[in-house]
This record gives C-alpha cells, sequence and structure tokens, in this order.
C-alpha cells in the first residue's frame, strides 16, 4: 500500500499542468520507442484528442491556462520526435521553458 499526502492547494497552475501532460508523455514515448513505431506515429493524434478534451473543460481560467499548455505543447512535438536519443532530456528541458517563457497575457 501507498500512502501520498495531499496538499490542500493546487500544486501547479493550469499553464503548466497543459504543458507538462503532452511534453511529457512525448518525451516518455520518445525515449522508449522506435521512430517508425506506431506509438510515435499516434502520438501527434492522442495529443490534439487531449487538447480537445482540455477545450471542453475551458469555460474557467484554469482551463483555459491547461488547453493553452496543451497548444504550446503540441507545437514542439515534432521537434521531439526528430531528436536523438542522446539530446532527448536536453532538448524536452528547453521545450518545457519555451513553453512556459511565452506571454500568456490574452488569456
Amino acid at each position: 500500500r501507498v500512502f501520498h499526502y495531499r496538499v490542500p492547494e493546487k500544486r501547479i497552475n493550469g499553464l503548466s499542468w497543459g504543458i507538462m501532460a503532452i511534453l511529457n508523455r512525448a518525451y516518455i514515448i520518445c525515449k522508449h520507442y522506435l521512430p517508425e513505431s506506431l506509438e510515435r506515429k499516434c502520438l501527434l493524434r492522442f495529443s490534439y484528442y487531449q487538447l480537445a478534451r482540455y477545450l471542453i473543460q475551458a469555460h474557467t481560467k484554469y482551463g483555459r491556462q491547461r488547453a493553452l499548455g496543451a497548444w504550446r505543447a503540441i507545437a514542439r512535438i515534432p521537434i521531439l520526435l526528430n531528436e536523438s536519443k542522446h539530446q532527448l532530456a536536453a532538448t524536452y528541458i528547453r521545450l518545457r521553458n519555451e513553453c512556459v517563457g511565452h506571454d500568456a497575457s490574452f488569456l
């Protein structure tokens, strides 16, 4: 059995959550599957599906931020898909920082 201590407040904001949901999955798939694998081929399509789910829930500020984070991350998936395994971790960190660094003032 595992016990997780729960903090009463949210851990991260919606923007970071949307970015993490997309980029983390992309990183894991790129790390563990070959370039011609079915998992890599379906990654972008699944990410758009996830974005659609976030857009349905975008009636709150948190939901809009999460959708924006996912949108920013989806735009960077092709970069991860074309990266070598040796540079994958460094590229992931750079892309995550790029996604967070954009101006979100239009929310």
